[in-house]
């Protein structure tokens, strides 16, 4: 498994150039975070039947919320200032280096990048993952691969 934190350095780098390239589009905040780790956690899962990082997604009034995460940055709107950018950039690039990895971190950033945050909450609302439990509960690896591989397009399909 992978380093939610080399994640979440990945996610920092890819949407600072991305914020730069188009100001229309979001920025990389606690709630986006969330929905982000949500999508790549359930392709991953779907693509290669394993976890790419070891965090329960859990049931949270802004839709699914990976625990580790989210306690790191609780209270936090913008990411960028809490992010160590020397670091970032070493991990964005191992994390490219590695073909699996670097293919849904990519494919999950470009489907969502002009997506607005509110539209990813609305999203993950209407989700079978995220109604399938209550507030607080976790929503399992099996109910999330289960649900994405009804959506991924799988190569060898």
């Amino acid at each position: 498994m992978i380093s939610e934190e080399k994640i979440v350095n990945w996610l920092a780098v890819k949407s600072d150039v991305n914020v730069k390239m188009f100001p229309e589009r979001d920025e990389l905040t606690q709630l986006r975070l969330q929905k982000l780790l949500y999508f790549i956690q359930g392709t991953y899962l779907s693509l290669y039947d394993e976890k790419l990082f070891d965090d329960e997604i859990v049931h949270a009034d802004y839709g699914p919320l990976a625990v580790k995460a989210h306690a790191k940055y609780e209270g936090k709107r913008k990411l960028n200032s809490l992010i160590n950018w020397e670091q970032a950039l070493k991990d964005f690039s191992e994390l490219n280096n590695i073909p699996k990895v670097s293919l849904v971190l990519n494919s999950v950033f470009n489907k969502y990048a002009d997506v607005s945050t509110s539209k990813l909450v609305d999203v993950t609302h209407h989700q079978k993952p995220w109604n399938s439990v209550k507030s607080g509960e976790e929503i399992s690896p099996k109910v999330l691969k289960e649900f994405f591989d009804s959506i991924v397009v799988q190569a060898n399909a």
